[in-house]
């Protein structure tokens, strides 16, 4: 809430200037989101199309200042951006926009990405369908996309069943640790 926000500020080496910085942040994301949702990464100079990505960035930047689907001046653009995401979710729980560049990082950031803004709003709203995806998120990155089988498994990769890599696995343990957080199983 607001005052647990003005208290904590200054204790995390903020202050009102940071504050209105953040603020003037989520006033541009909010400007620039699209009708259905999602931010368009190659209106403002991306090279390859991420929209999954940026979008769950957008999203996790709304909410990491305390905007959820049910509160706040932007719980529209949250709404919004969470039901994109939910959109772009196939049967096995992988959230990803498929007209977005692969290339070699495949699907693995974007989706962790996702994944992790999909279990953070879980976790804040409590919205049944947020739920339900945040935790089929999960389900396809335990039970698809990491590496081995059974307790043999490892990290995670840019392609499911890869040999992990160390920043893509800690975009899944965030994510993981958001779902558990917000009471998924993991």
């Amino acid at each position: 809430d607001e005052a647990s926000r003005r208290w904590m500020i200054p204790k995390g080496g903020g202050s009102r200037v940071t504050d209105a910085a953040v603020l003037a942040g989520l006033q541009w994301l909010a400007d620039h989101q699209e009708y259905d949702g999602h931010w368009d990464s190659c209106k403002y100079g991306a090279g390859p199309k991420t929209d999954t990505a940026c979008t769950s960035l957008a999203l996790l930047a709304f909410l990491g200042y305390g905007h959820t689907e049910r509160v706040g001046k932007y719980s529209d653009n949250v709404r919004r951006a969470v039901e994109w995401l939910i959109s772009k979710q196939n049967a096995e729980g992988l959230v990803f926009d498929l007209t977005d560049a692969g290339g070699h990082r495949a699907s693995g950031y974007p989706h962790a990405i996702a994944g992790l803004a999909l279990a953070e709003a879980a976790g804040m709203a409590r919205v049944p369908a947020t739920n339900k995806a945040a935790q089929k998120a999960v389900d396809y990155s335990c039970n698809v996309h990491q590496n081995g089988e059974g307790y043999e498994k490892l990290g995670w990769r840019y392609y499911p069943k890869q040999a992990g890599d160390l920043s893509v696995t800690g975009w899944f343990i965030m994510q993981l640790k958001s779902a558990k957080v917000a009471g998924l199983s993991a």
